[in-house]
């Protein structure tokens, strides 16, 4: 592993192109997720961090487990993998949403001079549903790309009504919302503008009006919120 900030693409949906290479995608809005029953039983960094390499990550210098909420972060110190009751206590009143951040360092030898040399890792992922939300289909409960009714929703609400000519000038657009207990997109917020905001409002309006989703559930099978992000525009293009 190198040194330095772990990362990832886990989307929850696939690209999709259209004319004048627009693209777009729905996916969570961090890379890194962890199932909220994992952290209720999680016992070392190696439960949360995938691959984590206890074998040869052993002289800790330091272990810092963060936790986000509404962007107020709290640490809390450990002395190596093993987390302590404080943390374990933290992670388990952690909510569907709330965002985990590990910051570790150690010493490592450098396989050159044989001296030991400071690294860290970062990790950062967040707590989403045991069952996630996802757009509603007529045929099953499923993403399905091959159902095509997402691609079709942004085709005939967003991409049509943009003038051909202002389709190659458009950039890369981010909108943040989240899908209720009920299945309805709410919080609608544009994160990145496109460069023209008659059309940043024009996709905004788009993503704020889609029909009901399957929301998610908890390990109950209670409902829950979920945050997406929405990604449409010339990749590159800002």
């Amino acid at each position: 592993m190198k040194k330095g900030i772990i990362t990832a693409a886990v989307l929850a949906f696939g690209l999709n192109a259209f004319s004048q290479n627009l693209h777009f995608n729905i996916h969570k809005t961090k890379a890194h997720t962890i199932k909220k029953e994992t952290v209720n039983t999680a016992n070392s960094m190696g439960d949360i961090i995938p691959f984590y390499p206890s074998n040869w990550v052993s002289d800790y210098v330091s272990v810092e487990l963060v936790y986000i909420k509404d962007g107020v972060s709290k640490t809390f110190t450990g002395k190596n993998e093993t987390l302590t009751p404080e943390q374990k206590s933290v992670l388990k009143t952690a909510a569907i949403g709330d965002d985990i951040a590990i910051n570790i360092k150690y010493k490592t030898k450098n396989a050159v001079n044989g001296k030991n040399e400071l690294s860290t890792m970062h990790y950062e992922t967040q707590i989403t549903p045991d069952v996630e939300a996802h757009f509603e289909t007529k045929t099953n409960a499923q993403h399905d790309e091959s159902d095509g009714r997402t691609a079709q929703y942004v085709k005939e609400n967003i991409i049509n009504k943009i003038p051909e000519a202002a389709k190659k000038e458009i950039k890369e657009t981010l909108i943040r919302f989240t899908v209720n207990e009920e299945g309805v997109v709410t919080s609608t917020k544009v994160y990145k503008s496109c460069g023209n905001k008659s059309i940043d409002d024009l996709v905004l309006n788009a993503i704020s009006k889609m029909p009901k989703w399957i929301p998610a559930k908890d390990a109950n099978g209670n409902h829950v919120k979920q945050n997406f992000e929405f990604t449409f525009g010339v990749p590159q293009g800002c």
